[in-house]
């Protein structure tokens, strides 16, 4: 049976590989000279249960010669997404008995160094052929929830607005140093809650900063100022579509729940945590506080000590856009602060950002610089944000390049380092995405400028839902066909489909069952996105 596991083993390696795009056959020997030190890691952890397995990606990268290759490597996303996959298929393929098999044949194919066998002896087990998606065995097994709780009287309180004390939380304060402020619609008889990031965009430097200032919206994404004013002549307006919908048909999951909108005015994507200097020129980008990580913090702390959420048995934190990057970024931690027997899940709508190649308008196809858009931004930001992604990823990170990726939602979610259990909703070739590369995609027809572009879209969407089958198995994902930004948070939830479902039943049937996710991604469409 050992020979049967080694050769299917063999098999499953070489198809993990092949799911790359693109990559230099020429450098292959260094490539797989990796993918062994990651078997080699997963072999030192043979003793562990197969439920706790997913640790061995961690302690991998605490040895030094795999963090040498990585400093170079890390950032390819042709070659993660080689590594990437390797690895997981690694995870979900190799039962403790059938790990010696695996690993003894992977380094026969590879050549080179051979390693002593693992104990824990051979079995019959069938090595499984489920693909990276399937990881259930790995991540699934880590999801234990309260049930969800009954439904109750729809919400229909109004909504007001709230000032964080500055005087309580002195650094919970805008891009320009007002105090941060949330939206509260409060149901006293419901125990739900459901807290939301609010998105916009962002700045990075002292260009964008300064052009993000200037702009008509500029005074509300990086300012209270007008919000506060708005609030107090009664002209501020409070979303009330989509998961904030009172309507229990329009809003099956949270109809009911008490709901929060912390507003986002520190442009860091929620994960920043660095003063600001006001005597700079607007122009300076040290002229700007990033304190979205206080602002985020202070409105828990705030509504745990007056407003309730001390007594909730479910929270549901989520966010639309740079909201949504916010909860890959500190959703762990924001779960931390709830109460300890509270149901927490999450929902990142909009947020999933893959390193993709720019478009060249010379050549109509992917740029050859090794520079991305997405990876500009993370440098950028945190050179001058200050704070940091994800905690785990960042105890992690052997260095600089690495600690830059852990505010990367595609590196985060790929290699595990989120617990909460988050819907993931992105849609395939989102504008936001799309158009940072250079694409010109129409908003409301969804169209493009010409052929070319149209190809590229496709492509890019065929890596978006390459990248999202290897999300981890207990996060749930709902990605139509389409170029569409965010489609959570206004009547889009009840027409956007895949497969007959709308997002709405979608989020709703997750709700009820989130430790079992169903992922629903949708193939490609033909003539879409056209021009």
């Amino acid at each position: 049976m050992v020979g049967y596991q080694a050769s299917q083993s063999m098999w499953i390696f070489l198809r993990c590989v092949g799911t790359t795009q693109s990559w230099d056959r020429t450098s292959v020997l260094d490539d797989l000279r990796v993918v062994r030190l990651c078997l080699r890691a997963m072999q030192e952890n043979s003793t562990l249960p197969m439920a706790s397995a997913s640790v061995a990606p961690s302690s991998l990268r605490q040895r030094p010669e795999y963090r040498a290759t990585i400093s170079t490597l890390f950032t390819d996303p042709n070659w993660r997404n080689m590594q990437t996959a390797c690895d997981k298929e690694w995870l979900v393929v190799a039962s403790r008995g059938a790990r010696s098999a695996l690993l003894l044949a992977v380094l026969a194919g590879c050549g080179g160094d051979s390693a002593p066998s693992p104990g824990g002896g051979t079995s019959d087990a069938a090595v499984s052929d489920a693909g990276p998606a399937a990881d259930a065995s790995v991540d699934a097994g880590a999801c234990s929830l309260p049930a969800e709780l009954p439904d109750g009287p729809s919400n229909s309180a109004p909504w007001r607005l709230a000032t964080i004390d500055v005087a309580r939380a002195p650094t919970a304060v805008c891009n320009d140093g007002t105090p941060a402020t949330f939206a509260i619609r409060r149901n006293p008889s419901s125990k739900r809650w459901m807290i939301w990031l609010e998105g916009g965009g962002e700045c990075h430097d002292g260009a964008s900063c300064d052009q993000r200032w200037s702009a008509a919206s500029g005074a509300e994404l990086m300012s209270s100022t007008t919000i506060r004013a708005r609030a107090t002549a009664g002209t501020l307006g409070f979303p009330s579509s989509g998961v904030f919908a009172n309507d229990p048909k329009e809003n099956p999951a949270f109809h009911d729940a008490n709901v929060v909108e912390i507003q986002y005015c520190s442009s860091d994507l929620w994960s920043g945590d660095r003063a600001g200097n006001s005597s700079l020129p607007v122009g300076d980008v040290g002229k700007w506080n990033f304190r979205g990580r206080a602002i985020a913090f202070a409105a828990l702390t705030e509504m745990l000590a007056t407003q309730g959420l001390a007594d909730a048995t479910e929270v549901t934190l989520g966010g639309g856009s740079a909201g949504a990057a916010g909860i890959f970024n500190i959703v762990d931690e924001m779960r931390a602060q709830l109460p300890a027997t509270a149901r927490v899940i999450a929902i990142a709508d909009g947020g999933f950002q893959i390193g993709y190649p720019a478009y060249d308008a010379t050549t109509k196809k992917e740029s050859t610089s090794p520079v991305n858009p997405v990876k500009a931004i993370a440098l950028a930001g945190y050179q001058n944000w200050g704070g940091g992604g994800d905690a785990s990823c960042t105890a992690a990170a052997a260095d600089q390049t690495a600690r830059v990726f852990c505010r990367s939602s595609e590196n985060l979610l790929l290699n595990g380092h989120i617990a909460t259990p988050i819907m993931v909703i992105n849609n395939q070739y989102d504008i936001n995405q799309v158009s940072r590369l250079g694409i010109d995609l129409n908003r409301n027809s969804g169209k493009v400028a010409d052929s070319f572009q149209a190809a590229f879209a496709k492509r890019f969407a065929a890596r978006m839902r390459a990248q999202l089958e290897l999300v981890g198995a207990r996060h749930a994902i709902f990605a139509n066909y389409d170029g569409l930004h965010v489609t959570s948070q206004s009547d889009r939830a009840q027409t956007t489909e895949i497969g007959g479902v709308a997002l709405r039943d979608a989020i709703a049937e997750w709700h009820k069952t989130p430790c079992a996710p169903v992922r629903r991604i949708e193939a490609e469409i033909a003539g879409q996105p056209g021009f």
